[in-house]
C-alpha cells in the first residue's frame, strides 16, 4: 500500500502526503514527501472523528441514502481531502494550497478506484 501511496504522491508535485487511516483513528499506511511540513499521519488521526460524526449527520438528515465520499477543507497553505474507501477507512491527502490544485485533486479522484481495490 506505500508503493500506492508513493505512485500517487510522485505523480503529482502538488500532493505533499498521504494516509490511509481506520475509523479508530490507526493509520494503515501513509507517504510523505520529504519537503512536507505537516505530520500526516496526526492530522489523518485527529480528522477520523469529527469525519465520521458528520456522515452520521448526513445519514440521519438526509431522506435517501446518502453517503460522504469526499470532504475539502482549505486552510492557509494547504487543502486536506478526505475520501471515504471501504470499510471505513479513509484516504487523508495533502495538497499544497495553489491555483491549479484541483489538478492535484483530480489525479486523486482517479486513483481512488485502484486505492480502494487494494484493500
Amino acid at each position: 500500500m506505500v508503493e500506492k501511496l508513493k505512485k500517487l504522491t510522485s505523480e503529482c508535485e502538488f500532493i505533499k502526503a498521504s494516509a490511509i487511516v481506520d475509523e479508530q483513528g490507526l493509520v494503515i499506511s501513509k507517504y510523505e514527501k520529504p519537503e512536507a511540513k505537516y505530520d500526516i499521519e496526526e492530522i489523518a488521526s485527529s480528522i477520523v472523528n469529527p469525519v465520521l460524526r458528520m456522515s452520521e449527520i448526513i445519514s440521519d438528515i438526509s431522506n435517501e441514502a446518502e453517503n460522504l465520499d469526499e470532504i475539502v477543507m482549505f486552510t492557509t497553505n494547504h487543502v486536506i481531502v478526505i475520501n471515504k474507501l471501504a470499510y471505513e477507512t479513509y484516504l487523508v491527502t495533502l495538497i499544497e494550497k495553489t491555483p491549479v490544485y484541483n489538478r492535484a485533486r483530480f489525479k486523486l479522484r482517479a486513483k481512488i478506484h485502484e486505492i480502494k481495490s487494494s484493500l
